[in-house]
């Protein structure tokens, strides 16, 4: 074999050699590229989905939003439509006492002394099982029980004053340190009520003799007080609870005494150890219901009942 034979030999098989790693390259190729597609295809569903699965997440949460924002002003509505009603509520209770009193007789006005106290949500939850409104001379016994003494201003209830300190040689000690004892309580309830209240009953009553180490100061006092533009009270019906009486004495106080008076201004205390005041209460509210008494809470225009001043 000469040289150029050998030569061509030699290039054709190069030539096949050549042409067979091409077919394979080009076959490979073809199916990483046809895998490549696949994939592709793959993922643009997958992205597609999520897309749309996207979508209807944000459509969701939009409706939500909406539902939030409706129920919101809903809400809103609700709120101002339950105070609206509340104070028709109040409203229609003031003339329907209004009416009690111009129509009936005979009304007993409950009042207490003293609180508020450990009693007073005793007191507060009788009152509102008979659905009958009281008067609270009020005091400062404790900052713990202030949240009642705004329970006695929602659930209508007259509250009045009767003294920050209760302490009689302090309260009696001048005109002065009076009237700065009266504002020191009725600051207390303005800044839990917003009301500052103008009735008034005088520590141990405008009878008492307990101030008499400074002579004729109830004579100025009760003058005072109406100048200065307050209304004080005192009582007719002593349930005997600030001697001590227990239940059924209590009741005979009222038996006895309450038949003698179509308009009563009843004397209760409101204080830690009464537990007899709250024990008979519900007693005392049927007993002037059954005798044909309007129950109503002291305002202004209530009489005064004013005792006899003795100094």
């Amino acid at each position: 074999m000469n040289e150029w034979k050998r030569l061509v030999y030699v290039l054709l098989i190069l030539s096949c050699i050549l042409f067979i790693s091409l077919n394979t390259y080009v076959y490979y190729l073809t199916i990483e590229t046809s895998s490549n597609v696949t994939y592709l295809k793959k993922e643009t569903k997958k992205l597609n989905d999520l897309k749309e699965e996207n979508k209807k997440l944000l459509e969701k949460k939009n409706n939500i939003e909406k539902d939030v924002q409706k129920s919101d002003e809903e809400n809103k509505k609700i709120e101002s439509e339950i105070s609206t009603l509340e104070k028709e509520i109040k409203d229609l209770e003031s003339k329907v006492n209004s009416l009690n009193k111009q129509n009936s007789s005979k009304t007993v006005y409950f009042t207490f002394d003293d609180g508020p106290s450990p009693r007073t949500e005793e007191i507060l939850n009788i009152l509102d099982k008979y659905h009958v409104k009281a008067t609270f001379f009020v005091t400062n016994q404790s900052d713990q029980y202030n949240y009642l003494i705004k329970r006695m201003y929602d659930e209508g209830h007259t509250i009045g004053l009767h003294t920050y300190s209760h302490n009689y040689k302090e309260i009696y000690a001048s005109e002065d340190a009076y009237f700065n004892d009266l504002k020191a309580i009725q600051d207390k309830v303005y800044n839990i009520t917003g009301m500052r209240p103008v009735l008034i009953r005088f520590p141990g009553g405008s009878s008492n003799t307990v101030s008499r180490f400074n002579p004729g100061i109830m004579s100025r006092l009760t003058k005072l007080v109406e100048e200065r533009g307050f209304y004080y009270y005192d009582w007719n019906v002593d349930s005997g609870d600030a001697a001590g009486y227990n239940e059924e004495a209590q009741m005979n106080m009222i038996y006895t005494y309450s038949p003698k008076h179509d308009v009563i201004n009843l004397l209760m205390h409101d204080s830690t150890y009464k537990y007899a005041t709250v024990n008979s209460l519900e007693s005392k509210i049927k007993y002037y219901l059954d005798n044909g008494y309007t129950i109503a809470p002291l305002d202004s225009s209530s009489p005064g009942m004013h005792h006899m001043v003795n100094n």
